[in-house]
Parts: structure tokens; C-alpha cells; sequence
């Protein structure tokens, strides 16, 4: 049963990343979303299906996409290349919202967290 699962999630992981395309992101973004967490929900411990999930909720809302992501890292052994993710997704968010004076900062403070672990790694 598990091998049909991860088969199904991978089918429905496919089906989500076509919607990655700039030409028609945004008007299927949910229905991509939908489709990611279908397939996050079959094959929960598969990273690609977790992080397509990310990906696509970070286009739809940043922030929680920023704490769903943290919450991934939290519980996952050390990834630098993960991490790296993590900061460029909050330098990107924070980039859009400079011009805000009210910024999140539990998302700037996860930001410091990523960068102090990055600044650590040989």
C-alpha cells in the first residue's frame, strides 16, 4: 500500500508542477496548491512533494509559507542547501515588502536564525 501512495503522490506531484509556468501560475495557483498537498498529504515523507508544496504556497502567502518551512527544518537533520532556501524565500519576501513598515518579525528573526546557522557551517 505504501508503494500505490508514493506512486499516486508522485502522479499528482506532476500534475502540480506544471502550474509552476509563469504563463498560467497565477490563475491556477490554488488548484496547484490543492494538487501539492494532495500529494504532500499521500507521501508525507518525501522532501520533493514537501518542498513543491513550499514552493507553491510561498507564491500564494509567503508567511506561512516562511513558517511552514521552518517548522520542516526544525524537525530535519541539518541541511545547508535547505536552509539557503529558507533565507532566499524571506530575503525575496522582505525585498517585496520593504515599502511595509510593519514587517513580521518572526519572520526576520527566522531569518537571523537560518543565517547564524549558515554563518556555522564548515
Amino acid at each position: 500500500m505504501p508503494s500505490l501512495k508514493s506512486w499516486k503522490s508522485r502522479r499528482v506531484l506532476a500534475i502540480s508542477s506544471i502550474y509552476q509556468d509563469e504563463s498560467v501560475k497565477e490563475s491556477f495557483i490554488e488548484l496547484a496548491l490543492r494538487k501539492a498537498e494532495i500529494a504532500k498529504l499521500l507521501d508525507p515523507h518525501n522532501d520533493e512533494t514537501e518542498n513543491n508544496y513550499l514552493e507553491l504556497l510561498f507564491q500564494h502567502d509567503p508567511e506561512i509559507a516562511i513558517n511552514q518551512r521552518y517548522e520542516q527544518l526544525i524537525k530535519s537533520a541539518f541541511n545547508s542547501s535547505l536552509y539557503e532556501t529558507g533565507l532566499r524565500e524571506i530575503i525575496n519576501f522582505l525585498e517585496e515588502k520593504k515599502e511595509n513598515s510593519n514587517l513580521p518579525n518572526a519572520i526576520i528573526n527566522i531569518g537571523n536564525h537560518y543565517a547564524g546557522l549558515l554563518s556555522k557551517d564548515p
